[in-house]
């Protein structure tokens, strides 16, 4: 199983920044998403950006939507950033490969 990254949007600010969506899937051998993975996603961020939160769709999570960590839920996790400059992104969970992506 390995962890994908892909950017779901970009909608420019006014002070010059830009919020930056990032979907998360957790996907099998075949690249399918991992229906039953609930792996714990690292996030790091490297340059000028900040997490402005994390969800995973399901209504009975408690986590913290702030924090650079986050469960999956039925293989699927999303991040917002906000971003100035330039910026990456890299996801990793435990015995899966991880993902690195350019904000």
């Amino acid at each position: 199983m390995r962890v994908e990254a892909q950017i779901d949007g970009v909608f420019p600010e006014r002070d010059g920044s830009r919020t930056v969506l990032v979907n998360l899937a957790l996907l099998d051998a075949e690249g399918n998403v991992s229906q039953d993975a609930d792996n714990r996603v690292t996030l790091t961020i490297s340059g000028d950006a900040e997490l402005l939160g994390t969800g995973n769709g399901n209504p009975s999570c408690h986590e913290d939507v702030k924090a650079l960590q986050r469960s999956a839920f039925h293989g699927l996790l999303q991040a917002v950033f906000r971003v100035e400059g330039n910026a990456s992104l890299c996801a990793d969970a435990a015995s899966l490969s991880g993902a690195a992506i350019a904000l």
